[in-house]
This record gives structure tokens, C-alpha cells and sequence, in this order.
């Protein structure tokens, strides 16, 4: 919870943060004039959260709403100073509605936007983990006999399906196709509102799913945001640097377009509405540029040999 234990549960839940939002604007005295800037950062954080009352502004509706500005073009610095904004606001006004503001949430919040690539040190991240890293990492958590994830499948899976890990602990057998080999992945992030969208297993995506044991509704019935703390330990145990479980996904875009698969069908696969969104997760290497011995390009769908055509005596 946000809010440490009140007095009077049910005068928390008459406030929301859109109250708080008016009050912090019209009410509180600043030592200057708030900026315009300030001003439509916390309208717009109004509008999107102001119904929602203090004690259902958890980290995961915080999360939900990083997700949401992220989709729709934010970048981490924004983000980070929304989620500062909204600090702000809790900590000015809590006198005044009597509650006990915990800011140990938002530390929370901002590491959770660091592990998943939405660092406020850059807008941009070109992470890409090498083949020598993953195995290391996968080595790491086999040799850990008391690992109830099953960590290195997940890792495989993240980067085979581009996934984000609160849509790879999602997705269910019964929004499986095995007809199609497709899965729906339910409320993906979108601009306007979350939607449902089907997306194609490729390859390895569906080999690793029809490995999994049927003992749950959910094909990988574990917490998404465990992966957020077990996976930066194992990045520190193998003496890893800067690696995090969402440059996975990076990855897995980036090796769909080595392999030839233009934007249209790889925002099929990771869920990207345009190319100014999906640019940031194709991280080409220039030396995959180069062909190989025979005259092949690894970026390039292999194209067929001719067919011999039989010629009647």
C-alpha cells in the first residue's frame, strides 16, 4: 500500500488523487509560481489517475500508468519526473487530509523502470545481450537446485517472443491456437487503451510452450515482477554489466529483423503501433552486415535454390 495505517480507513477511501492534484494547485503556497510546464504534467496525471482513491494506488496501478505513458511515447526521463510529480503532491498534502505519506513505494517504482529499460538517465537504450552472457546466465540459474523458476526457459522465451515478462507470466492455454500456433496476449499495452492481440509463436516461442506442464490456467504461472529481482542478482553473479531482463525483448525484436522480417510483422510479434516506437529495439549490429563465406546475409530471408525442371527426352 501507498499509505501507512490510518486511523480511519474509510476517509482514505473518500480521497482521490485528483482531489489531492486540485488541492496541491490551488491550495498550497509554493515559494514561486508552478511553472506551465508543471502545471499540464499534473493535469495530465489528473486525468490520467485522478478516480483513483489512496488507498488503490498500489505499485501495480503505478506500474499500469508507467506502462501507459510509456506506450504512448514517453521516455524514461518523463516518466521518472511524472512519478515525481505524483510524490510530490502525496508528501505536500498530507497534512492537511491527515495520512502518512511512504515514499518507500516510489524508490520501488524507480527501480522497476530501471530493470525494464526505462532508465531516467537516457531516453534511449541499445542493450543487447551476447550469446556468451546468455549462456552464463543460463548455466547460473540450472546449477541452482532450489530455483523453482524455471529461469533459464524463461530467459530463451523472452527472447523468442519479444515478450514483456508481465505478458509472459499472462498468457493462458485456452488463448492458445495450436492449430495457428498463435496466443492472445490480453490487456497489451496500447496508446489509447489496453487491448487484446494475437500474436504468432515463431520457432522456438512455440517449441518452449508446448514443453511447459499443464498444472495451471497460465502457461508460466509465476510473478512477473520476481523476474525483477532474481534476474539482476544472476547478471551480478555472473559479472554481467548493465544487462536487465526487458533487453530481452530488445533482443528478440532485433533478431526478428536480422532475420528478414520487416516492421509490419515484427509489430505483429512485439506489439508496436509505428516505427518510431519499434526503432528503439532494433539494435542491428554492423557486423552483421558483412555476408558469410557463401555469399549469405544473416539479416536476409534465405532465398529458395531453383527447382531443376525436368526436360522429357
Amino acid at each position: 500500500m501507498l499509505l501507512k495505517q490510518h486511523k480511519d480507513q474509510r476517509a482514505l477511501k473518500d480521497i482521490n488523487l485528483g482531489t489531492l492534484v486540485d488541492h496541491y494547485l490551488t491550495k498550497e503556497k509554493p515559494t514561486k509560481p508552478y511553472g506551465k510546464t508543471k502545471v499540464a504534467n499534473l493535469k495530465r496525471i489528473k486525468r490520467m489517475l485522478g478516480n483513483v482513491v489512496l488507498p488503490a494506488l498500489t505499485f501495480e496501478r503505478l506500474v499500469t500508468f508507467v506502462e501507459d505513458r510509456e506506450v504512448a511515447g514517453a521516455g524514461g526521463v518523463t516518466i521518472y519526473m511524472d512519478i515525481a510529480e505524483i510524490a510530490t503532491v502525496l508528501r505536500s498534502c498530507k497534512t492537511h487530509y491527515k495520512y502518512d505519506f511512504e515514499p518507500k513505494l516510489f524508490t520501488e517504482i524507480r527501480g522497476y523502470m530501471s530493470d525494464n529499460g526505462l532508465d531516467p538517465k537516457s531516453n534511449r537504450r541499445d542493450r543487447r545481450p551476447t550469446e556468451e552472457e546468455l549462456m552464463k546466465l543460463r548455466k547460473h540459474f540450472d546449477e541452482k537446485p532450489r530455483q523453482q523458476i524455471p529461469m533459464s526457459t524463461i530467459i530463451d522465451f523472452a527472447v523468442a517472443s519479444a515478450m514483456r515478462a508481465s505478458e509472459i507470466t499472462r498468457i493462458r492455454w485456452s488463448d492458445v491456437d495450436f492449430v495457428k500456433k498463435t496466443v492472445i496476449i490480453r490487456d497489451r499495452k496500447h496508446p489509447r487503451k489496453k487491448r487484446n492481440q494475437v500474436v504468432p509463436l515463431l520457432g522456438k516461442a512455440w517449441d518452449i510452450v508446448m514443453a511447459q506442464p499443464r498444472t495451471d490456467d497460465r502457461i508460466f504461472p509465476y510473478d512477473a515482477k520476481t523476474f525483477s529481482t532474481i534476474f539482476p542478482r544472476a547478471v551480478k553473479a555472473c559479472r554481467i554489466i548493465d544487462l536487465r531482463f526487458h533487453d530481452l525483448r530488445h533482443e528478440g525484436a532485433s533478431r526478428l529483423f536480422e532475420r528478414g522480417y520487416d516492421i509490419p510483422r515484427v509489430a505483429m510479434v512485439t506489439g508496436h503501433m509505428d516505427w518510431k516506437m519499434l526503432e528503439r529495439y532494433t539494435q542491428l549490429r554492423p557486423e552483421d552486415l558483412h555476408p558469410d563465406e557463401e555469399g549469405n546475409l544473416s539479416w536476409q530471408m534465405p532465398k529458395r535454390k531453383p527447382e531443376a525442371v525436368a526436360v522429357e527426352a
